[in-house]
């Protein structure tokens, strides 16, 4: 399928909407039904309640004297002093302070997060309009970067992740403002302040409202998602090394309905991908959670999050966090965490309710901005970890 421009009639069967937003990580885009994506300004989003951990108490040692009289016996040491076990910090949100300029409103934007801490955030959805500008978070300024050459076209409900090894940023997928769906992989090089195309077509068909991580090996990995007419429930992997994608879809056995709108987090330790919730043909909002692992695609059972859309997901400290989402009674108002394959509510400090925000994964922290809330499109960051 081509990234050709689609023009949309009444008689077109339910579609996604342009109102989402990679692990490093990855970005976890969003789709919904008929219509025109749009987006409104303003923000809203609390403060995180601090987080604090007790102070270790220290270990005195003692030392025992030792008589040299040939018929003595040394007498017992004295026992050390039990110490206090240092309680784990509770894993909480934190609205992360900025100074000057920076990125307006915008939801369905790309995120990614560099080892250096920097966060690189490009395109979405800004008054209804995708854009292509393409900033940069150094832990206390964003700076928005200027181009050398020409640029990808401005999109949104793409993916984005950090090729470490090559010290860039990579974007791919997402859709146009016009209806136009892309099945190109762009990179950008810091150093040189230019982009660059690695593919076009040879991969999955066109799509947005896919969601990517990078899996144990450095590559991007990519599920499901959608195009202007059809769904999709394959998964490719896309070798930064060589430029080149792979169908890893497994060939038999279960897996996820075709969806889009869903989120996904990467686990390292076992190299398996969760992924929870979405939209499918006939279901607006879902609520089931799948791993894909070595033996293919299982359902996890048990109860988690009420059914939603838009959702966003991250790993921290072992956990798969999912913040945020809409479901059939609007905005979600609470966050899961998913550890030890059991879902639990999770903190209660989260940002303002919202969806189509953009999620990134890095040095063990998930970063947050923006998306859209009850008051419109919103540009706070926050961090979790």
């Amino acid at each position: 399928m081509t990234g050709a421009m689609r023009t949309r009639t009444k008689m077109e069967r339910p579609r996604c909407l342009s109102t989402a937003g990679a692990l490093t990580l990855v970005i976890l885009t969003a789709c919904g039904t008929t219509g025109s994506p749009t987006s409104s300004e303003g923000t809203s989003s609390p403060s995180a309640a601090p987080t604090s951990s007790a102070p270790a108490v220290p270990l005195t040692a003692a030392t025992a004297s030792v008589t040299t009289a040939p018929t003595a016996t040394a007498p017992p040491a004295p026992s050390l002093p039990t110490t206090t076990p240092v309680p784990t910090a509770p894993v909480g949100w934190q609205r992360v302070t900025v100074e000057g300029p920076a990125p307006g409103p915008r939801s369905s934007a790309a995120l990614a997060a560099a080892p250096d801490g920097a966060l690189w955030l490009h395109g979405g959805l800004v008054q209804g309009a995708s854009v292509g500008e393409l900033w940069r978070f150094d832990g206390t300024r964003w700076a928005q970067m200027q181009v050398n050459g020409s640029a990808p076209p401005p999109r949104h409900e793409h993916v984005a992740v950090w090729d470490g090894p090559r010290s860039r940023l990579v974007i791919a997928l997402g859709e146009a403002s016009n209806g136009e769906v892309f099945d190109d992989v762009w990179a950008f090089d810091p150093a040189a302040g230019t982009w660059s195309q690695l593919a076009k077509g040879g991969g999955p068909a066109a799509r947005y409202g896919s969601c990517a991580v990078l899996d144990r090996e450095g590559r991007m990995m990519i599920t499901h998602g959608f195009s202007s007419s059809v769904r999709f429930d394959d998964t490719w992997i896309f070798d930064l090394a060589t430029a080149a994608w792979s169908d890893i879809s497994p060939a038999g056995g279960p897996r996820p309905a075709a969806r889009c709108l869903h989120s996904c987090a990467f686990d390292p330790d076992s190299g398996d991908l969760t992924l929870f919730g979405g939209r499918k043909e006939d279901e607006l909002y879902l609520g089931d959670t799948w791993r894909l692992g070595s033996a293919g695609w299982s359902a996890m059972p048990g109860e988690g999050p009420s059914a939603r859309v838009r959702s966003r997901a991250g790993r921290v400290g072992g956990s798969i966090h999912v913040v945020g989402g809409t479901g059939s009674q609007g905005l979600a108002g609470n966050t899961w965490v998913l550890s030890d394959g059991a879902w639990r509510i999770g903190a209660s400090d989260a940002p303002a309710d919202r969806d189509s925000a953009a999620v990134a994964q890095g040095n063990g922290v998930v970063w947050l901005f923006g998306g859209k809330g009850a008051s419109g499109g919103l540009a706070d960051l926050w961090r979790l970890g």
